[in-house]
């Protein structure tokens, strides 16, 4: 949240259908506990520049630092916390996407499409169970099926 005003919308479904909905704004005049960002990759665009990965390439984007192109491995603190990735991508364009293991045994999510600026990624039980090095250790792996984007940065926020 920033500082400034903003709406609340507050939506309820009835037990007959009927969906009631109503808007309070709140102010917001001072952020006492700021969310911190916790790079994955891309906090020095230098040592870490940013890269277009191809489609069907599944070592560009694997969250691995032995088999994966770009990505360091993710620390088993941010899988067991089921921490919420936050990709920032640009020049994005048809952007399709598959987020699986390493070993193509598991697909998390299938046909996911990213636009440009920051896209979302929730790392579930099954995802921490099956990439961290502490569980499976098969890595988390995103693959594109098709279009473009650049990888920027992967990080987290608490």
């Amino acid at each position: 949240m920033k500082v400034g005003t903003h709406d609340v919308v507050l939506t309820a479904l009835c037990a007959d259908g009927t969906v009631l909905s109503t808007t309070y704004q709140v102010e917001c005049q001072e952020i006492t506990d700021p969310l911190v960002k916790y790079y994955i990759y891309g906090a020095d665009s230098e040592a870490e520049p940013p890269f277009t990965p191809g489609a069907w390439d599944a070592a560009a984007m694997r969250f691995s630092s032995t088999e994966g192109a770009h990505l360091p491995t993710i620390p088993d603190d941010v899988y067991f916390g089921l921490k919420t990735l936050i990709f920032d991508i640009s020049d994005a364009s048809g952007v399709d996407l598959k987020v699986m293991n390493g070993w193509w045994s598991n697909t998390y999510y299938d046909h996911v499409v990213w636009t440009d600026g920051l896209n979302e990624l929730q790392i579930t039980e099954d995802m921490a169970k099956e990439c961290a090095k502490g569980g499976e250790g098969r890595d988390l792996d995103l693959m594109l099926y098709g279009g473009t984007m650049t990888l920027k940065s992967v990080y987290y926020e608490e």
